[in-house]
């Protein structure tokens, strides 16, 4: 079996933050608008089968590819809600969170990449919440 590429107490928080695709999943649903909990649902499964155990194979690049390609259809549904700008603002910071992670993630801090893809975690999902709104 491959080794994580990250230590156990930095990955169990990241599989923790991932969690938080939780409450706007939920709330998406309770509210009915079906459309908005896809992306949170589908990330949260995608990025806890990845976060349980990181390795560099084919549950990061579904991981991955699922983030991406879920983020423009998020994106593009944010232009029909009146919360727009709460969605980019949080997600664009969460995105510059996450490339500041992986230079910290290059330079060896791992704890410092840790709490910035914590954060990413946690900012996407306020932009996710704000949609369900």
């Amino acid at each position: 079996m491959t080794s994580p590429e990250i230590p156990y107490n930095s990955y169990s928080v990241l599989f923790k933050s991932s969690l938080f695709s939780c409450i706007p999943f939920i709330t998406a649903l309770y509210r009915k608008k079906y459309y908005y909990a896809i992306a949170p649902g589908m990330v949260m499964l995608t990025s806890l089968n990845y976060w349980y155990y990181p390795t560099n194979g084919w549950h990061k690049k579904l991981d991955m590819y699922t983030v991406r390609a879920l983020l423009i259809y998020q994106s593009y549904l944010s232009f029909y809600s009146k919360y727009k700008y709460i969605y980019l603002v949080s997600t664009t910071t969460g995105i510059m969170s996450y490339c500041i992670g992986i230079y910290y993630y290059t330079k060896g801090d791992l704890w410092k990449y840790t709490f910035c893809h914590a954060c990413l975690h946690f900012l996407a999902n306020v932009g996710n919440m704000a949609l369900c709104l």
